[in-house]
């Protein structure tokens, strides 16, 4: 992950306060730890697949269902996986404008 570039991407062009860039960056910290770079992520196809891991739908936590993602969660499957996925959502937005 290209973190000082994301982070300064997420300052100038989306206007995240200070706290938000660095929870963003956190939590694509920890998707790494359990899948791999995001950079290969989005090399590979983009991050579609990566994100389709991190889906994790309403109907899903309604029935416990374990998540596609290996990524453990401290809470709430269900806003845990939706978080993940909105940060890395914003990572791979960052790479199409490279």
């Amino acid at each position: 992950m290209q973190d000082e570039k994301f982070k300064t991407w997420l300052t100038s062009v989306k206007k995240y306060s200070k706290r938000t860039v660095q929870n963003r960056i956190s939590n694509c910290r920890n998707v790494e730890k359990f899948h791999r770079d995001l950079d290969i992520e989005y090399g590979i196809d983009k991050g579609v697949s990566l994100m389709a891991d991190l889906t994790y739908t309403t109907a899903e936590f309604l029935v416990n269902a374990v998540p596609k993602h290996k990524i453990p969660i401290d809470g709430n499957n269900r806003t845990g996986s939706v978080t993940l996925k909105a940060s890395v959502k914003l990572y791979m937005e960052f790479r199409k404008s490279l």
